[in-house]
């Protein structure tokens, strides 16, 4: 979900640990409050983007050998980094959600600015192991 504040899309998580494990839910609805009067106009328009529902975390075993591993800015717009992984160049490799390829590069930086906005997977190439973080490009 986003607030929309007219400088772009903000997104937020919400934590689902209370719901009992093992039952099924059903998304029945999006509640939006008006916090102002002025914020909506009589025919305005609310995207929702990227909903995306996790039942375990993307990278299910934590390595301690990668635990200072950070991919900053998450939302980013135009450059990933990676950073926490010593002298090692990983080999990064970005996908859709669907699996599909769209690029790579052997660096600690990889370059998004022509990638169109979304939710991507990031496949962070080391020497003994692959490690997956979900990135968010904005624009």
């Amino acid at each position: 979900m986003c607030d929309l504040n007219f400088f772009g899309w903000e997104f937020h998580e919400a934590k689902l640990n209370a719901l009992t494990a093992g039952t099924d839910y059903q998304l029945t609805g999006i509640r939006i409050v008006r916090k102002n009067d002025w914020l909506f106009a009589a025919q305005s328009e609310i995207f929702i983007d990227n909903m995306l529902l996790y039942s375990a975390p993307l990278s299910s075993v934590d390595d301690p050998a990668y635990s200072a591993l950070k991919v900053y800015p998450n939302p980013v717009s135009d450059i990933i980094h990676v950073s926490g992984l010593d002298a090692e160049t990983p080999v990064l490799q970005l996908y859709t959600l669907n699996g599909a390829f769209l690029k790579t590069v052997n660096s600690k930086e990889l370059n998004v600015s022509d990638i169109g906005a979304g939710t991507y997977l990031l496949k962070i190439n080391l020497k003994n192991t692959s490690i997956h973080r979900p990135v968010i490009i904005v624009r």
